[in-house]
């Protein structure tokens, strides 16, 4: 999927904050399928018109997405039909909702932290996670993630340890 320009939140296009932002992200082929097949049933099916959009084809308002997520956080249960996000079922004395705190549930945004955060502990480089993001260099992704970069390297250190300390004990047990 290339990324060559962004939406602004008036739902212009506008080039992208830097050169550096253009890239192509790779997705997984399955995916790049149920896109396809979603464009393929809108009335929008050029290649310039958005997957998704309005019943105009402009696209989708920041806004309005984010009114989506949280309606589907309100409606989102367990298997136990208990609601996934309690905090949006608060109640004051007046039973009147109660304000939801800053972070306390996931937004488009904490996505993408998320995957991410997800990428760099699975031990995908830096620099290849700042150029999925489209930091300008790896020097921005190490400062956002520093913590998640830290305990990838606090764990492969320990299991080093761990190996050289009792990687002969531990083979022996495997009869390697």
């Amino acid at each position: 999927m290339e990324f060559a320009c962004q939406v602004d939140r008036h739902g212009n296009v506008r080039p992208t904050k830097t050169d550096g932002s253009v890239r192509t992200v790779p997705i997984p082929a399955e995916l790049a399928a149920i896109l396809s097949r979603h464009k393929e049933c809108s009335r929008f099916t050029a290649q310039q018109d958005f997957v998704f959009c309005t019943c105009t084809g402009r696209p989708l308002g920041q806004r309005n997405v984010a009114r989506a997520l949280r309606h589907a956080q309100l409606k989102a249960v367990d298997r136990d039909g208990r609601p996934t996000f309690p905090v949006l079922h608060e109640r004051n004395e007046l039973g009147e909702p109660v304000p939801v705190p800053h972070g306390a549930l996931p937004s488009m945004h904490s996505f993408r932290h998320t995957v991410a955060s997800r990428a760099l502990l699975a031990g995908e480089s830096v620099d290849e996670v700042a150029f999925l993001l489209g930091h300008r260099d790896a020097n921005v992704t190490r400062a956002v993630y520093v913590r998640e970069l830290s305990d990838a390297r606090r764990r492969t250190m320990r299991r080093s340890r761990m190996v050289a300390e009792f990687g002969d004990l531990l083979r022996a047990q495997n009869g390697d």
